[in-house]
């Protein structure tokens, strides 16, 4: 099989290579695309890498989009000449639907398969007609999203979040619990992986950081593995100075052993709530791509573990404090923090919230069941160009098994 995969992000990377890394159990498959490093470690092909969209904000895109459009017709004019059985786009929305319309527009019959779909819940809802009528199938990451595609007329398949089987007996390497055996009561920092994420938060956390120090605890910066070039090295020689230890491995090591954690709203606020950790979840940046922010989203809350816990409609008591732009301030992200971790009534009810929270991601092996669920979309309707190089029979979670042109019942 011929499979081309698009990623754009750290996070979305990771569900590429895990991807990639399951479909090659069931069939030969040659997968290319724009990758990140956890995609090429599962065999893939980067053609492209996924540094070319690590972009955030309104007015921080608009300099970029002569680039990115040279970028979309490069990968539109490659996708076209080699045509493979199966584009798989993983998130950032702002790049992938325009491509996959414009995919279909240019006459591509194959299969277009949606992994880690926007967030068409929240905002811009009009976009779910793009993922019904160009997409044959899409796999959201959270129960909610799924529902909320079917009920909008979108192809979707759910089982659980990726991240819930990695986290459910995650213990970080032996030499990093070492490393850091005689700190109490850290606390974990997440400045995030992007110039735009650090930009507008490192001054409020470290300024943070250095307050809660007063008061007993000891704060670890995360340097995120997928920053590069002068932005790491400015981070780390700026924690260097502030005289703040950092550590340069993923940053759920560094989350499983801190008691409470501050950082930027991202994936990190999920990882954190899978390992039952407090945070204190933060966002500021510029004026105006906030103000189109607040005009368009429609749900109460930015954290999903906020969500989960308590759902799209309320956002009272969340188990995540938020602390949004002009309340992104050191000292409420330490009082939060401070009250969180020295009130023994309002932990005992933000640790019950998370256990909740973690239940409604699911479980299961997700690489495999969107593995199986791409594959059976090309032997049920037989649109696979080829299907000699799968490897014999396919057998499927769900009791049958699929051989190549034809499907008997157990």
């Amino acid at each position: 099989m011929n499979i081309f995969v698009s990623c754009g992000e750290p996070s979305g990377d990771v569900y590429a290579g895990a991807l990639i890394d399951s479909i090659k159990t069931f069939a030969d498959v040659n997968a290319w695309g724009m990758l990140g490093p956890k995609g090429r470690s599962a065999g893939g092909e980067a053609v492209w890498g996924y540094e070319s969209l690590h972009l955030m904000g309104i007015i921080e895109v608009l300099p970029a989009i002569p680039r990115i459009m040279r970028l979309q017709k490069s990968i539109l004019k490659e996708i076209m000449a080699r045509r493979p059985d199966c584009v798989v786009v993983t998130d950032s929305p702002d790049f992938h639907l325009p491509l996959v319309s414009k995919l279909r527009k240019l006459g591509f019959a194959g299969k277009i398969i949606y992994l880690v779909t926007p967030t068409v819940w929240a905002w811009r809802s009009s976009r779910a007609k793009i993922l019904r009528t160009c997409c044959d199938l899409c796999f959201p990451l959270f129960s909610f999203e799924h529902e909320w595609l079917l009920n909008n007329g979108v192809n979707s398949a759910w089982t659980a979040h990726p991240l819930a089987e990695t986290f459910k007996n995650y213990s970080p390497p032996p030499e990093f619990i070492e490393r850091f055996s005689e700190r109490k009561n850290i606390i974990a920092f997440m400045p995030g992986s992007r110039h735009y994420d650090i930009r507008w938060h490192l001054d409020e956390l470290i300024k943070s950081a250095h307050e809660i120090k007063k008061h007993g605890y000891y704060p670890v910066f995360s340097v995120a593995p997928g920053l590069h070039g002068k932005l790491r090295e400015n981070l780390c020689l700026r924690l260097a100075d502030e005289q703040i230890e950092y550590c340069e491995e993923e940053g759920r090591a560094l989350l499983s052993i801190a008691a409470a954690a501050a950082g930027v709203s991202g994936t990190i606020s999920v990882e954190s709530m899978l390992l039952k950790r407090f945070m204190v979840v933060v966002y500021n940046g510029n004026f105006v791509s906030w103000l189109v922010w607040k005009i368009l989203i429609h749900t109460p809350c930015i954290s999903i573990p906020n969500i989960l816990a308590r759902g799209t409609e309320n956002n009272e008591n969340m188990v995540f404090p938020e602390l949004l732009r002009k309340d992104m301030r050191a000292d409420k992200i330490a009082r939060e923090l401070l009250s969180y971790l020295e009130d023994a009534d309002r932990k005992r009810v933000v640790d019950e919230l998370l256990s909740a929270a973690v239940l409604k991601m699911g479980d299961g092996d997700v690489g495999r069941f969107w593995a199986e669920q791409i594959l059976k979309e090309f032997v049920q309707n037989r649109m696979c160009k080829d299907l000699t190089d799968l490897r014999g029979q396919i057998r499927f979670a769900d009791g049958y098994d699929y051989k190549i042109g034809r499907e008997t019942k157990e």
